[in-house]
């Protein structure tokens, strides 16, 4: 949408949540933002914005109200060599903690290179919680036509649907990097009264008051203030990309899964 085009750090591309193949009793927590990053931008682009607030919402009991919240920040980068560092904070209720939930742990990022082989990634695991933590670029995992899907729609409105369209076969994602969070977590973590059961909502936040200071003592900084408010978010993949009119996409992006229980955009999806 129009609020977060210009807003890379913060919008997001896909959200995943899998059993571990490795493990059946850990879950796969995931979020991508800032799509479309080519190899030779890694070192320049491949940081994380120390100003967003990264958040999976994890919904265990059947209401569509979150009731975990796993929130992830980032210090600034200091050097394209250095990794930064994220802090990952677990809570049941927003800024609430307590056993078993009292989970607050640091990890580094894993920082690009210009090898061939790219960088190996740095998998932090919280002795505490048993989290295990990553953050940095990977290869987009996302496959999509975005030229066909356009053009499969344009022959819906004309009212001649071509399913043809999609014959080219082309991921237009191929050879991009994005930005990726991924955390594996025990279930018992995530579980609640719906058992097995859960729902994962990936959203970006930033601070409401953003000021630019100018002059020589301002020295071009920007200080953020306020309470957190969501910028995007990404649940069922392609929602908003592919249902939601373009005039709603920012207000749906600003929305709750609440909301969407609520049947708030169900008019625009169904009509």
């Amino acid at each position: 949408s129009t609020s977060v085009a210009k807003d890379p750090g913060a919008d997001l591309g896909d959200s995943f949540a899998f059993l571990s193949p490795n493990d059946n009793s850990r879950v796969v927590l995931a979020m991508t933002f800032d799509g479309f990053l080519v190899p030779s931008q890694a070192l320049n682009l491949g940081y994380f914005p120390p100003d967003i607030l990264y958040r999976f919402e994890i919904e265990n009991n059947g209401d569509a109200v979150p009731d975990r919240f796993i929130d992830i920040t980032f210090t600034p980068q200091t050097s394209r060599s250095v990794a930064q560092t994220a802090t990952i904070v677990m809570s049941n209720r927003r800024g609430f903690r307590s056993p078993p939930f009292n989970v607050r742990f640091n990890a580094p990022t894993t920082v690009s290179n210009f090898t061939p082989q790219g960088a190996p990634f740095v998998v932090t695991r919280d002795a505490t919680s048993q989290i295990d933590f990553f953050a940095g670029l990977t290869d987009d995992p996302f496959y999509f036509d975005i030229v066909a899907f356009g053009r499969f729609n344009a022959s819906v409105a004309a009212g001649m649907p071509d399913p043809t369209r999609f014959n080219r076969s082309r991921d237009s994602f191929a050879g991009y990097n994005i930005h990726t969070i991924a955390l594996e977590v025990p279930a018992h973590l995530l579980r609640g009264s719906a058992d097995n059961v859960i729902g994962v909502n990936a959203v970006t936040l930033r601070q409401r008051n953003s000021t630019r200071l100018s002059g020589a003592e301002g020295q071009g900084q920007v200080i953020n203030s306020g309470d957190f408010v969501q910028v995007d978010r990404a649940g069922v993949p392609a929602v908003n990309t592919a249902l939601i009119p373009f005039p709603r996409k920012n207000e749906f992006n600003a929305a709750t899964t609440q909301d969407d229980a609520n049947l708030r955009f169900a008019d625009s999806i169904i009509g």
